[in-house]
């Protein structure tokens, strides 16, 4: 949430209450102190201002660089100089530095090697389990349409599965076992055979799909 000001109020330093702001809003807040757009603005500035000369300094002293980190340094001045400008307008104009927050993601990405590994191999990670994401999204479909058609008539329909949105929620709540038997106990109490539906989702969810996916995620790391 942004701090709003009004037009006789000074901008100091030091840290300001956004209780009035949200009163004024009609928004309820923790009441956590927040800093003031200046103390903001002038901490991005100083810290983005030492990265950009850190890596001006460690790119002097280089005579020879890869293609790949040519092109992560003018990504990084790009991304620095962004970020100043916003700081600076920011300062100007007493407001927070809204495009150094989007910023500051990207800067920790250029910046740190270990994290750059990190996103590469969930980005892998991700690509080989695409045909298992995709067959746990058409699993879900497939038994969210069977459960809200068959038991909408009955009392499960009208407490559980009211809705596909409804229905949709339950299986995935059930798919870890945390409303089990619960979600289940209307459909038992009319018909026996009900049950049928629920073990063979658990069993073929939480016992085949969901072991998959995890098993493919170890093998890719």
């Amino acid at each position: 949430m942004d701090y709003v000001r009004t037009k006789d109020e000074p901008i100091g330093w030091g840290a300001i209450d956004c209780d009035e702001a949200a009163d004024s809003m009609g928004m309820p807040y923790s009441g956590i102190k927040s800093l003031s757009p200046l103390d903001t603005g002038v901490m991005d500035l100083i810290c983005i201002s030492i990265l950009l000369f850190h890596q001006l300094y460690k790119h002097s002293f280089r005579q020879s660089v890869s293609a790949s980190k040519k092109c992560r340094t003018i990504a990084i001045f790009v991304v620095g100089l962004a970020s100043l400008i916003s700081s600076a307008l920011a300062i100007v104009n007493r407001t927070f530095p809204r495009a150094v927050n989007i910023c500051r993601p990207v800067i920790m990405v250029l910046f740190n090697s270990g994290l750059r590994k990190t996103l590469k191999q969930v980005s892998w990670s991700l690509i080989d389990t695409s045909m298992i994401l995709l067959s746990m999204m058409a699993f879900m479909c497939i038994y969210t349409l069977l459960g809200f058609s068959i038991f909408r008539a009955d009392n499960q329909g009208l407490t559980t599965f009211p809705s596909l949105n409804a229905t949709l929620y339950q299986l995935i709540v059930l798919m870890t076992t945390c409303n089990f038997p619960d979600v289940m106990l209307p459909a038992y109490n009319v018909n026996f055979w009900n049950s049928l539906y629920f073990i063979s989702f658990l069993a073929l969810g939480m016992y085949l799909i969901l072991n998959l996916l995890l098993a493919n995620v170890f093998s890719v790391y």
